[in-house]
């Protein structure tokens, strides 16, 4: 199934829906390091390696508890924040597979795995999008509001793998 495939068509998996542009960071970076990459990257986690093993996940929120702790973020490792083995969901998992998930584990990102290689992120707005049929051609993401619309080009795990 490729990205763009709408979920009233058939089955939706991990890999139609999750970001192929994965925020990674070896365990000795530090917060404020993270947290610039998953700026730049506009994703709100980052996957936590020792070399091709992943040992972590810090997301915004860890972030955000290491500011309030008063912790030199340029100091401080993302080991001391982020969250250790993080649950991870297969590629071809159904999407409601990892809605299940993310609500038992009270998350909000997934690192997606094929075998044993990280190969996305899928996050509870990717979820929400596929729901509710957001997502425009060619992976690009329509968001309304109060501020017009903006369109950002989201490279999906099924168009890198090719799925």
């Amino acid at each position: 199934m490729m990205a763009g495939t709408e979920v009233t068509e058939g089955r939706t998996t991990v890999g139609d829906v999750g970001r192929a542009d994965l925020a990674g960071v070896q365990q000795h970076a530090t917060v404020a390091e993270a947290a610039k990459l998953m700026r730049d990257l506009d994703v709100g986690s980052a996957a936590v390696f020792d070399r091709a093993n992943l040992v972590g996940i810090v997301t915004e929120r860890d972030v955000m508890f290491a500011a309030l702790d008063g912790a030199d973020l340029e100091q401080t490792p993302v080991t001391d924040y982020m969250t250790r083995q993080p649950a991870t969901i297969w590629v071809d998992a159904d999407i409601s597979q990892a809605a299940l998930a993310m609500c038992t584990l009270h998350a909000r990102h997934l690192p997606v795995v094929d075998g044993a290689n990280v190969v996305g992120m899928v996050s509870s707005r990717d979820l929400m999008e596929a729901l509710y049929d957001h997502r425009m051609p060619g992976g690009r993401t329509k968001r309304t509001g109060g501020f017009g619309t903006l369109w950002r080009k989201r490279p999906r795990i099924a168009d890198i793998w090719k799925l």
